[in-house]
């Protein structure tokens, strides 16, 4: 016994694949920016987190008191330096009079315009110290997937601790391929022009084999070739809301080229080659057994394109192929290929 399909015309569009892997939109290193006592982690490894988040704290007394002495010492040299302008102004009445000597002056303006700038050094201190407090609270600065910490609570951090957790935006991702000279200037023609042709949309392949549900978008292409390769490296976008995809996986990259034209397709596991080059096994009208050599196009998933050798309709043999020969009268089932698991 046999099996058979018909030769189906159906319109494709043929497509190109490359490997690809996948890397975050967005990715921060967090760190901590000023020297202390971690009090409090207060976010769950793993979990999503929004821009502006907390995630750390660091011990704030020492910085609240820092700020004290600040604020301190500006009201100091703003004392400072009021004083010094009430008396430059009384010398400068007392000079136009002739009463107050030039060097008092002098030494009175110097006065003023030193403690003025110590005003603005208080100042200075004082915006910085608040500036160190604020980073008492360690944030997030993306929104995304955050990681394991490396640190706990007690620990002390500062700037040279190292990164302290990471934040991957992974929506959307962003997949890196490469593709030789010859397609890029496809990729060119079609990806780029009027922001991306919808004909032209780069699809997933995930590593278990299943089809990945979304398009993506390609956005970038490098500004040169790599010499060693002789390949460019171009950037797509996919959007990732079930988060299916992590940085660094590894995907099969489908894009598929123009527009969409009419193709002999029948299942793969119909093709057979010898010597001579490849043929299928086909069941006349008299159900007898007849082989047709063909020639090929790219395969088109489960099965391949036949450009030539073989009409629309004829039944070509896709399992049972190993029990029958040439000349020789079958009973035929008629029945499509199983497609494969998860697809």
């Amino acid at each position: 016994a046999v099996t058979v399909a018909p030769a189906a015309l159906r319109p494709i569009t043929t497509a190109r694949s490359f490997i690809g892997r996948t890397a975050p939109a967005e990715a921060v290193a967090v760190r901590a920016r000023i020297a202390g006592e971690l009090t409090r982690v207060t976010f769950l490894e793993g979990s999503e987190v929004a821009e502006g988040d907390l995630l750390y704290e660091i011990d704030r007394a020492p910085f609240e008191a820092t700020v004290g002495a600040a604020e301190a010492a500006l009201a100091n040299a703003q004392a400072r330096h009021g004083s010094a302008v009430r008396d430059l102004k009384r010398l400068r009445s007392l000079a136009r009079d002739g009463v107050a000597a030039r060097a008092d002056l002098d030494r009175a303006e110097s006065a003023e315009e030193e403690t003025a700038a110590a005003v603005a050094q208080a100042e200075a201190n004082l915006r910085t110290a608040r500036i160190d407090l604020g980073y008492t609270s360690i944030r997030a600065a993306i929104p995304g997937r955050i990681g394991k910490t490396s640190v706990n609570r007690g620990n002390l951090v500062g700037p040279d601790s190292g990164v302290l957790t990471t934040i991957n935006n992974l929506d959307p991702v962003y997949v890196f391929f490469s593709v030789g000279e010859r397609d890029l200037l496809e990729v060119r023609r079609h990806a780029l022009a009027d922001g991306g042709s919808p004909r032209y949309v780069p699809r997933l392949v995930l590593p278990d084999g299943v089809d990945y549900p979304h398009e993506g978008r390609i956005d970038f292409i490098d500004n040169h070739v790599d010499e060693t390769t002789g390949t460019v490296t171009i950037r797509a976008a996919f959007p990732n809301p079930e988060r299916l995809l992590l940085p660094g996986n590894f995907v099969t990259v489908r894009v598929a080229r123009g527009e969409p034209t009419e193709a002999l397709l029948v299942p793969q596991a119909a093709i057979q080659q010898d010597q001579s080059g490849h043929f299928v096994l086909v069941v006349g009208d008299d159900n007898r057994v007849a082989a047709r050599p063909v020639t090929l196009g790219d395969v088109h998933g489960t099965e391949w394109i036949v450009e030539k050798g073989l009409a629309a309709g004829e039944r070509v043999i896709w399992e049972g192929v190993q029990k029958v020969r040439p000349d020789l009268v079958v009973n035929p089932t008629v029945a499509a290929p199983p497609m494969p698991v998860g697809n």
